[in-house]
């Protein structure tokens, strides 16, 4: 469980700091994983690496709303629902946890982590050591256009050349535009 302290701005302007809880259960990890298509954590790669605004907004969102809830005073229940996930995020503290994200790229982690069960934290913590010793490689860094030879282009599947082109915010040589038209008739 993660308690995070935010300061905030009420209605009238003025400055709140309020202590707001976060979980998320193993059957909640559970029930993400199975909702997202691929698993979740291909899914968030997947969105991430394609830069789809949208479906990351949507995400930071849902993991947002499943993992806030009030911490009961009896120590056992953490309460969620609807009501209480919409109340909070009718409040401005939902806001400058929201944008804290985009302002630092691991506070979304770290938000995540902090909300997780210690048991599962421990097994995220330890998968990059199986990994290493599995000897399994990561998965590759996205190249950019300009970092593909002429022969690599070639071999490029159409759609893949088109993505590479849209997402070039330059100039694209003339002999892979000369390419993509070949591929493309």
């Amino acid at each position: 469980m993660l308690k995070k302290s935010i300061t905030y701005k009420n209605l009238d302007g003025e400055d709140i700091t309020g202590d707001f809880y976060f979980h998320l259960s193993e059957a909640d990890i559970a029930e993400m994983e199975l909702e997202a298509k691929g698993g979740l954590e291909t899914h968030l790669r997947k969105i991430v690496a394609e830069e789809n605004r949208a479906e990351i907004i949507a995400a930071f969102k849902n993991i947002i709303g499943k993992a806030y809830g009030r911490r009961n005073e009896d120590g056992v229940r953490f309460e969620k629902s609807s009501e209480i996930t919409k109340a909070f995020m009718e409040t401005d503290a939902y806001s400058v946890l929201f944008i804290s994200f985009f302002r630092d790229a691991n506070s979304l982690t770290e938000f995540v982590k902090g909300c997780l069960p210690k048991s599962v934290v421990e097994r995220i913590n330890a998968a990059p050591a199986a990994l290493e010793q599995a000897d399994v490689p990561l998965p590759a860094k996205k190249k950019d256009l300009v970092e593909y030879s002429m022969e690599e282009l070639v071999q490029l599947p159409k759609s893949e050349l088109e993505k590479l082109i849209r997402d070039t915010k330059g100039n694209v040589p003339k002999e892979v535009l000369l390419l993509a038209l070949r591929m493309s008739g």
